[in-house]
């Protein structure tokens, strides 16, 4: 089956992960790869495309009949069964370079008691500048923490037809965001942060490892914890 997406680019129809997605096509005939990826949309109607290693591609009719996208319980990404979490961490851009003519956006949440004082932290990078937020969100929960993140940080960037890549630790966020998760939880939120996605040109969620001494996130959680800590300071 082939489409036309909203930019007038033609994509087929392909599994990946055993979920259902549009595979760019180049001369509208054959899967483009680059560097042995994909690009992908869930939706053609969105403006954003993902980046897919190529080798996780299959036809439609290697899926087996009835199956459907995975279900998210609202609970902690860690909650996942261990053969689950394997299979989301391969779909998430996990290289340690970093494109100079993109707007990187490092995201975390933080929560004391989960439900507790929560925050937000982003450090937001673009060649040599940086840019900080830090925001006490009140009572909350880690999840809508690390959402309220990715949703503020992805609002504070003014030009949108720039590549952004958002580093978050979540892979709960970047499942719901990206439809990898069905979530039955903090649902407004999401579909906010989505509709705010669909603004931008080029789009990349990179998973990163928590407390691995990558310097964008132990920023950004030291934001999220500075801001949750306030608010225990205020109580």
């Amino acid at each position: 089956m082939e489409k036309t997406d909203v930019n007038g680019d033609k994509y087929c129809r392909m599994l990946f992960k055993d979920k259902k997605v549009w595979v760019l096509l180049k001369d509208g005939k054959t899967p483009y790869i680059e560097d042995g990826k994909a690009k992908i949309k869930y939706d053609l109607k969105q403006k954003q495309y993902y980046w897919a290693s190529a080798k996780n591609l299959g036809s439609l009719s290697a899926q087996p009949e009835g199956q459907s996208a995975k279900k998210a319980d609202g609970g902690r990404a860690n909650d996942k069964p261990a053969g689950q979490r394997k299979k989301i961490k391969k779909t998430m851009h996990q290289g340690k370079e970093l494109d100079p003519d993109a707007i990187h956006i490092y995201t975390d949440g933080a929560s004391s008691g989960n439900p507790g004082p929560a925050g937000l932290g982003v450090l937001m990078v673009y060649k040599g500048k940086e840019k900080e937020i830090s925001r006490y969100l009140g009572e909350s929960t880690n999840n809508i923490a690390e959402l309220s993140a990715i949703k503020e940080g992805l609002a504070a960037v003014k030009n949108r037809n720039l590549k952004v890549i958002v580093h978050t630790d979540s892979k709960y966020s970047i499942g719901v965001l990206t439809g990898e998760y069905k979530a039955k939880k903090n649902v407004s939120l999401i579909i906010a942060t989505q509709k705010l996605m669909g603004q931008f040109k080029a789009l990349e969620f990179r998973y990163v490892k928590g407390h691995s001494g990558i310097p964008g996130n132990e920023r950004a959680d030291e934001l999220a914890t500075s801001a949750a800590t306030t608010g225990l300071d205020q109580g």
